[in-house]
């Protein structure tokens, strides 16, 4: 249940929101329900939950409201490398990640909770004596104080929230005791536009950890969940994966961890198209995993896109993502298995210089999703088009060429240089098309970067986005893009005026810091209206998530109220009887079934769906009307395509309607997201 004071802004109902999904996720399998409430709409479960209705305080302002949330939070160091067991406090009132060590233990106190984190390097005595000083610290608190003994790598969404920052910091360090809550401007100092262009200019990718802890030759097991479940998947098919699923990916390196133990690491991958159910069974395996060796395995959550070079790296040139996916576990929900088995598809495959980065993602089957600066593979029901781009790099070729000889299945084989394409190559794509050419793209062996624009804070901050996807870019912020021949200035539609004015002079800033030619182009871009020279730089851009602005705390919640809704409504446990909602899988879907055996029950018979269009028989809309936003009034924006004409219908799909009706539902929702008609 997440309850948003009258007064919270957005941005703080959104952050909860995102808070409360990640325990919905990730803690409780995906499956419990989600409930908001505004305060003066509470219902009753809720105030039973905290022991009774009682008065509530009157709105503080941001500022003083986080340092005396803050101000009690204890972060205590557990350590015997000097030879003796000693605790020392660290830090108190706000914490940073960093401050965590991987070879010690730490007790995080923050008055109502307790929080034991343990290092994977901590010794056996360490960890001991670090649930005792949390059990000891939790003495003459309330009997609802909770201890809780977190995992490195583990980590909540309720732990994180405790630290002002769970991502890597920005480089140059700052001063952290000038933090303050989000939306306050003052007490904070805004740093010039050429003060933020030189940050950005020292900053540098830092890798993750992980990316160096072996060459990847050890032990690959992979798992997809069905059901609820982890299946095995052959081994043949390692390193493929489909957006609408979520995996597991246990790895036992050949290296040794801290001291002589075993190294094994435990990947949880979700794709970006895959449902709640799917990616809370995927944490909630995981963890299931690591406790089978003895909470000894490294857990690590990864987003679509957002893959670390070490996982990568595991499948040797084979890291493939399709579109599609299995259908939901839940029994009561209106979806069914979705892949692209017509024979044609087409994959992207893009790298930054090295194996580990390099890899393949299904895009759109049109000549537009061609750059020049990339490789791709085409497959047709008798031809597998291997077509390199002038400005390949031989690490993208040589993954192509792999990705390839995977997919072709029996397929001739043919390699392709851009500009020596046969008829059919095209013909495959719905003919050819403008697509950004060399000319037009960065040198291939610099990589792309990308920085955040925001004043959540209070005040304007750049900070780097590294390994970036489309995902990243949020409608409530600026993004700058450097592809060192051009900066992009991408505005979301939701972004403030000062975020909007700082941004493009921080972008004019940064050119001069660069050393970069003065005619150098700043591009402001509009979330939405991105051209194809912007979209090139994101590997498997989907142009239907083109957005038109809703308020970010509404669509997510609609998103979590959605996701609740294909679950039965029990009544809300008691605080103390959670169940593992994986134990309750079949009597739930025993409910399902019997839910839709009375709904197949005869009755009367469902009305006819309307017909697509109202406006009189024989009526039709050009396609660039169609095409325009918003829409004409009084169409089912879903049929769009019915309303052309024979002739426009066939120009625009490159097909007929009856040849059109013959594709799976998959291939016709594609094929109107190339057209703009989705």
């Amino acid at each position: 249940m997440q309850w948003n004071g009258a007064e919270a802004n957005r941005k703080e109902k959104a952050k909860a929101l995102e808070v409360a999904i990640g325990i919905k996720d990730d803690e409780r399998g995906g499956k419990a329900t989600f409930i908001a409430f505004e305060q003066g709409q509470e219902s009753p479960e809720f105030w039973e939950a905290l022991g009774g209705q009682g008065p509530i305080a009157a709105a503080v302002p941001d500022e003083t409201s986080h340092k005396s949330s803050r101000g009690d939070i204890k972060l205590i160091k557990v350590s015997d490398a000097s030879g003796a067991m000693e605790k020392t406090e660290i830090a108190r009132g706000q914490l940073k990640k960093e401050m965590l060590d991987t070879k010690d233990v730490f007790v995080i106190d923050n008055d109502t909770q307790i929080f034991v984190w343990i290092g994977k390097g901590a010794t056996l005595e360490e960890r001991k004596q670090g649930i005792n000083i949390g059990v000891n610290h939790s003495k003459g608190r309330p009997a609802y104080t909770k201890v809780t003994k977190v995992c490195e790598g583990t980590e909540s969404a309720v732990f994180q929230s405790l630290f002002d920052s769970w991502k890597t910091p920005f480089l140059p360090p700052t001063d952290f005791s000038e933090r303050s809550g989000a939306n306050v401007a003052h007490g904070l100092e805004q740093e010039t536009s050429e003060r933020l262009a030189a940050q950005m200019a020292a900053s540098t990718h830092q890798n993750s950890g992980i990316d160096h802890i072996d060459d990847g030759s050890g032990t690959v097991e992979m798992f997809r969940i069905e059901d609820f479940e982890p299946r095995a998947i052959d081994e043949a098919t390692f390193g493929q994966f489909f957006a609408g699923d979520s995996y597991i990916v246990k790895y036992t390196s050949t290296a040794r961890g801290y001291h002589g133990r075993e190294l094994v690491l435990i990947y949880f991958w979700l794709g970006k198209d895959s449902t709640s159910d799917e990616k809370g069974a995927a944490a909630l395996h995981a963890a299931k995993m690591d406790d089978m060796l003895g909470g000894q395995a490294t857990q690590i959550r990864v987003l679509q896109g957002k893959e670390p070079a070490h996982l990568v790296r595991l499948f040797k040139g084979k890291f493939i993502v399709h579109a599609g996916g299995k259908a939901s576990g839940f029994k009561n929900r209106a979806d069914s298995d979705s892949y692209d088995d017509d024979g044609v598809s087409l994959f992207h495959v893009k790298g930054h210089g090295t194996p580990s980065t390099t890899r393949a993602v299904q895009v759109a089957e049109v000549a537009t999703s061609l750059n020049s600066g990339d490789c791709f593979v085409l497959l047709t029901p008798t031809v597998a088009y291997l077509w390199k781009g002038e400005g390949a790099s031989d690490v993208e070729v040589e993954t192509a060429a792999t990705v390839a000889n995977v997919l072709r299945q029996g397929r001739a084989l043919e390699r392709l240089i851009e500009g020596s394409e046969p008829d059919h190559f095209w013909s495959t794509l719905g003919g050819k098309a403008d697509y950004p050419t060399v000319k037009d793209l960065p040198e291939p062996d610099r990589e792309p970067r990308l920085f955040l624009c925001s004043n959540a804070s209070g005040v304007f901050k750049v900070e780097p986005i590294h390994d970036f996807c489309q995902s990243d870019l949020e409608e409530a912020d600026v993004y700058i893009l450097d592809v060192f021949n051009t900066i992009y200035v991408w505005i979301g539609s939701d972004a403030s005026e000062v975020e909007k004015k700082m941004s493009t002079e921080t972008a004019a800033a940064y050119v001069a810091e660069q050393g970069y030619a003065k005619d150098t182009p700043v591009m402001i871009v509009k979330s939405g209206d991105e051209p194809l020279l912007f979209t090139s730089h994101f590997i498997g851009w989907d142009s239907s998530k083109a957005r038109v602005f809703v308020d970010p705390y509404e669509a997510k919640l609609a998103a979590a109220l959605a996701a609740s809704a294909t679950l039965s409504e029990p009544p809300l446990p008691a605080r103390d009887d959670f169940v593992d909602p994986l134990e309750q899988k079949k009597q739930e879907q025993e409910e399902a079934e019997r839910a839709a055996e009375e709904a197949t029950r005869p009755s009367a018979p469902a009305p006819a769906p309307p017909a697509a269009a109202p406006m009189g028989a024989g009526h039709t809309i050009t396609y660039e009307t169609l095409k325009a936003d918003p829409p004409p009034t009084g169409i089912d924006v879903t049929r769009k395509e019915d309303y052309l004409s024979d002739a426009d219908f066939a120009a625009v799909f490159k097909c007929t309607r009856a040849e059109y009706k013959e594709l799976k539902p998959w291939k016709q929702q594609q094929l109107k997201k190339s057209v703009g008609l989705f």
